[in-house]
């Protein structure tokens, strides 16, 4: 059986992102982006993969999840121009920034209509990203898992 955020047990360690992830479920864009950050074992791709499965089952919501490994400038401008509602970016700190990705990326983030989430294992202040990207990715809800 597949687990959605109202499966996941809340504890200390992953209430806010809990809280933050499901807010973001019922109300697009509130937290923009939702950043969440934590060690391998942190249970941050089972909160996704729960959001992922939860986003799913919403009628006419579309929602991707894809990982920093895939992301190209060419996908990014892609999902910004299209109906896409969330994005789910795993993986970020996997990524090598450029100018150019970098820019795509605020893009992405202040595009409307679109909610994005991204984990990685590191916070956006420990990325190596010019201050423009820092600035958009905790623009939103940081939460350290």
């Amino acid at each position: 059986m597949t687990k959605t955020l109202d499966d996941i047990v809340r504890d200390d360690k992953n209430a806010l992102a809990l809280a933050g992830l499901k807010m973001v479920c019922e109300e697009k864009g509130i937290y923009n982006p939702l950043y969440l950050y934590g060690e391998e074992e942190s249970m941050k791709n089972e909160l996704v993969q729960a959001t992922y499965e939860k986003l799913g089952l919403q009628k006419g919501v579309q929602v991707a999840l894809c990982s920093a490994y895939v992301l190209t400038i060419e996908k990014i401008s892609e999902i910004v121009s299209s109906a896409l509602d969330y994005l789910i970016l795993t993986d970020l700190d996997q990524l090598t920034f450029d100018t150019e990705n970098e820019q795509a990326l605020i893009e992405l983030i202040n595009a409307p209509g679109k909610q994005v989430i991204v984990t990685a294992q590191v916070e956006p202040s420990q990325l190596p990203i010019g201050i423009d990207l820092e600035t958009a990715l905790t623009s939103g809800m940081t939460v350290s898992l």
